[in-house]
């Protein structure tokens, strides 16, 4: 019947299973859609904002073809600007600017047919955006109705599944209903186990006692610990307060001891000086004894002569008052030192008033000072280093100070949770007293609520063991159970290992972060360099527009000087005819005139033409400087122009590119919001995978507990099965003896009728009394049988009871044993979702690896990207500048040729004037020579 049984509840468990799995099957399918959906979602979205960007780059192109148009419109006014100037300069000027005017409207014409092909592609193109934007929504709205229909259709799937769960629930409960009813069974177990309670409760009282005693005590050693650590705080404070003013003391006498032995030093120097001086002095003045004492000798002799050649050597070798000044200042020197010596000493008594008694007590008053200086240097070096050693040690004691503390802490804190656990328990204890107090019923029904409270929190990842294996506990199902667990463990380390990588993944997250704020920056430094660049662009334009101006200004120069000129040829001809008619009239008067002239006056028309012609020759040579200068300087505003032409190309360049870094760095930012985005997605799914983890410690620990649990039934159901085979060995032993009371019997009544048939042949007296001995017999045999069989249905009962009670284990076992398995199948569910969560987590990963890649790739390429317009524009400002001064020292050249020309232009008016003064004094010469002539004549 049990095994039976089993394979129905296995059937029902293969079941339950595969329903189970096609529920899986269906919430991984509508999982799979809604994930398609929002790809779909995604995918619009991402349409949409191309879409978006094709609209902007079309409304920037038709900003760049107003503004092309604008400038065209500025460069037809210009150049009507420059027709009206070139057709006031020269005709020659005239043609150029109309072959120039001619081609740029050719080119005006080509921007025109280029900018109407332009709108009609951007017309083109916003239809075809248009109608591709229908198509896909067109599409979208179909894929959506057809998933809407596939959803609902799998919502009344899961709808039909849940209404089968619900009436499989329902049977589970009846079965359930079946179950409480062999519970009833336990119920008297669990009054035997009360006492066992209440014994442990004593127990437990007990130790609860003994741990307040210990909780007091620790209580008290803390508190002990607590003032010796004040105290020793408080030591430690002022001891380190007494050593940090030693260390000053300390330094303070060192920087004076070393002043004082170099002073001393010096001392004895001076000192060592002054006995040499003092000796110097004192063999001169023995010397002069001596000759003082020849000197008296000779007198006491006779001799005047000698005594008065003596005389003078007398005198000289007296002593002079420099001599005694020198004593004096050497006496003087002498008082000063010994008053700097007992300096010193009360400087050495006051150091060694300073130092300790053990170090200062030794007598060195017959030591010279140097000595003894040198001595309390060495007993102050000694000082210093027994205070380094107590700071070493005091450094220690402070180490062994905190580690001390630390394990107080660590006390405190495990008395914290001691504490919390014994009013924890000291709460438990009267509500266990007052459900003791209650009735019997009562306390079976929650104690049967509280198991099956256990049953349904605690999840089994493991199958509970058949009625076999918890009789027969073979050391294999062991085995398994150990690697089952380290299956387990394995896992929770791979988790922790990806854990692990996902942290790594983070930290290269952040550095990409920083990398982008590096490339941020970067892109703000290039703005800045633009804006530059387009400062100095300014700048040049200006300059060019002046240099444009100076030109205008330098032509209107030349067609001054021109006109000038023509003004001075025309008055040149003009002196010719006058000099032609006055020369005729003056050879008229001559032919008139016999009178001979003079060579000086036939000479004089020959060197007035002479010096008009040179006069013509470098006014002409002038004339055609002037024309060459004015064709370079149209040249070069030639140059100038295309110049400036080609600085706005670049600019235009520039700002293409400038634009594309900006698209460039929009994507960038977009994708690090998108990075950021999926980021936190990860981040939360790793707190909840967190918490799942959490959880399912929790629940492994509670699974031990419960393991811990059967355990001990399993040794409960083997004692009992235990109890039952030795109750079968007696039932055994008593059917034997039964077999052999039969026997027995058989064997009495046997003898019985051969002994009846031997008492017929015998007397009646004999046979009546042995008849009675048998009958006496034979109700002893039948009262023993009665009494053995009494005895085997005792057997018998206990027997049954025994059965009963072992059916309603093996009951309680199924039952657990489902609860089990249902425990199982919902964690092999949260297994398989982790699972799929982890999948989803690594492809999101791998993902982000992927994106992390390509944003690099594109990090590097605007890298690369912005490193070549870097050096393309760094290149370019050095042509610009190089040009810039170039055309710096051209304006210079210009503005010296400027200069050179207005000199010789004064220079030319000068020369003008003069020639006008000259003609008009030859106008009045040739006035007054007739009239010279005529009063001649006269």
């Amino acid at each position: 019947l049990l095994s039976q049984e089993l394979e129905q509840a296995n059937n029902k468990l293969n079941w339950y299973s595969e329903k189970l799995k096609e529920y899986i099957n269906l919430q991984t399918n509508i999982d799979s859609l809604i994930l398609q959906n929002k790809q779909l979602e995604n995918d619009l979205q991402l349409e949409q904002q191309n879409n978006k960007l094709n609209l902007e780059r079309i409304n920037q192109n038709e900003e760049k073809i107003l503004q092309l148009q604008q400038d065209i419109v500025q460069l037809h006014s210009n150049k009507n600007h420059q027709e009206q100037q070139t057709d006031n300069n020269n005709d020659d000027v005239d043609d150029d600017l109309n072959r120039l005017l001619s081609e740029e409207r050719q080119r005006c014409d080509a921007l025109a047919a280029d900018n109407d092909s332009m709108f009609h592609l951007l017309e083109e193109t916003r239809s075809q955006n248009l109608q591709i934007e229908n198509n896909l929504r067109e599409k979208f709205q179909d894929d959506i109705q057809n998933k809407d229909k596939q959803i609902e259709q799998l919502t009344s799937q899961i709808n039909s599944l849940q209404d089968q769960f619900q009436k499989q629930i329902n049977l589970q409960k009846n079965e359930q209903e079946t179950f409480d009813e062999q519970i009833n069974n336990l119920r008297e177990e669990i009054q035997t186990k009360q006492k066992q309670i209440d014994m442990e409760k004593n127990e437990h009282e007990k130790h609860i006692n003994h741990l307040n005693e210990e909780t007091n005590h620790l209580i008290s050693q803390i508190n002990n610990l607590q003032q010796f650590k004040d105290e020793q705080l408080a030591k430690q404070i002022e001891e380190e307060e007494n050593h940090f003013k030693e260390f000053h003391v300390r330094e303070m006498l060192e920087r004076q001891i070393i002043e004082l032995n170099e002073d001393l030093q010096t001392i004895e120097s001076e000192k060592n000086e002054l006995n040499n001086q003092i000796d110097e002095l004192k063999e001169q003045l023995q010397l002069k004894d001596r000759q003082i004492q020849t000197a008296e000798n000779l007198m006491t002799t006779p001799g005047s002569p000698a005594a008065l050649s003596s005389s003078p050597d007398t005198r000289a070798r007296s002593p002079s008052p420099q001599t005694f000044e020198h004593l004096l200042e050497l006496e003087a020197q002498i008082l000063r030192y010994e008053q700097q010596f007992r300096e010193l000493n009360s400087v050495y008594d006051r150091f060694v008033t300073i130092l300790p008694i053990e170090i200062s007590s030794s007598d060195n008053n017959q030591i010279s000072l140097s000595d003894r200086f040198l001595n309390l240097f060495e007993q102050w070096s000694t000082y210093v280093d027994t205070l380094s050693i107590t700071q070493q040690e005091l450094e220690s004691l402070k180490q062994l100070l905190i580690e001390k503390q630390d394990d107080l802490e660590k006390l405190q804190f495990d008395l914290d949770l001691t504490t919390t656990k014994l009013i924890e328990l000291q709460q438990q204890q009267p509500s266990s007293f007052t459900n003791e107090n209650k009735s019997l019923h009562h306390k079976e029904e929650e104690n049967e609520d509280e198991i099956e409270h256990i049953f349904e929190l605690h999840q089994f990842p493991q199958r509970a063991p058949s009625r076999q294996s918890i009789i027969s506990s073979t050391p294999g199902e062991k085995q398994q159970l150990i690697a089952q667990n380290e299956l387990l463990s394995s896992l929770l380390a791979e988790k922790d290992r990806e854990l692990i990588s996902l942290q790594q993944a983070e930290k290269t997250r952040e550095d990409l972060i920083k990398n982008l704020e590096t490339l941020r920056i970067n892109l703000q430094q290039m703005e800045l360099d633009k804006e530059i660049k387009q400062v100095e662009l300014n700048d040049i334009r200006n300059v060019l527009d002046e240099k444009l101006r100076e030109n205008s200004s330098l032509k209107k120069e030349k067609m001054n000087f021109i006109e000038k000129l023509s003004e001075l040829e025309r008055e040149r001809q003009e002196q010719q005819s006058i000099f032609q008619t006055s020369h005729r009239q003056s050879s008229q008067d001559e032919e008139k005139s016999s009178t001979p002239t003079t060579p000086i006056e036939k000479d004089k028309p020959d060197f007035e033409e002479v010096h008009t012609q040179d006069e013509y020759e470098k006014l002409r040579s002038e004339y055609d400087q002037l024309v060459e200068f004015s064709k370079r300087q149209h040249d070069e505003s030639l140059s100038y122009y295309n110049e400036y032409t080609r600085i706005l190309s670049l600019y235009n360049e520039l700002n293409t590119k400038y634009s594309q870094l900006q698209i460039d760095n929009e994507s960038v930012q977009s994708l690090i919001q998108q990075k950021n985005e999926a980021y936190l997605q990860c981040q939360n799914e790793l707190n909840n995978y967190q918490s799942l983890l959490y959880h399912e410690k929790k629940k492994s620990e509670e699974i031990e507990l419960l393991r811990s649990t059967l355990i001990e039934r399993d040794n409960k159901l083997q004692q009992l099965i235990d109890n039952e085979t030795k109750l079968l060995v007696k039932q055994s032993e008593l059917e034997r003896d039964i077999k052999l009371l039969d026997q027995n019997n058989f064997e009495l009544r046997s003898t019985e009728q051969s002994y009846i048939e031997q008492l017929q042949q015998m007397n009646v007296e004999q046979i009546q009394l042995e008849l009675k001995n048998s009958t006496n017999e034979r109700n002893s045999a039948i009262l023993a049988r009665k009494q053995l069989e009494n005895d085997i249905e005792l057997n018998r009962q206990k027997f049954l009871h025994y059965d009963e009670r072992e059916r309603k284990l093996t009951n309680e076992i199924e039952r657990l044993r489902t609860h089990l398995l249902k425990m199982e199948e919902s964690y092999t569910i949260d297994l398989i979702a982790a699972e799929d969560r982890e999948k989803s987590l690594r492809n999101q990963i791998a993902q982000l690896d992927d994106t992390n890649h390509a944003q690099n790739e594109l990090i590097q390429q605007l890298n690369t990207s912005g490193e070549q317009s870097k050096q393309a524009l760094a290149t370019e400002l050095g042509t610009l500048k190089y040009e810039y001064s170039k055309l710096e020292a051209f304006n210079a050249n210009i503005n010296n040729q400027l200069q050179y020309q207005m000199k010789c232009s004064q220079n030319l008016q000068n020369v003008l004037e003069q020639f006008k003064r000259e003609l008009d004094m030859d106008k009045i010469i040739s006035r007054l020579e007739p009239k010279m002539i005529g009063c001649a004549h006269k």
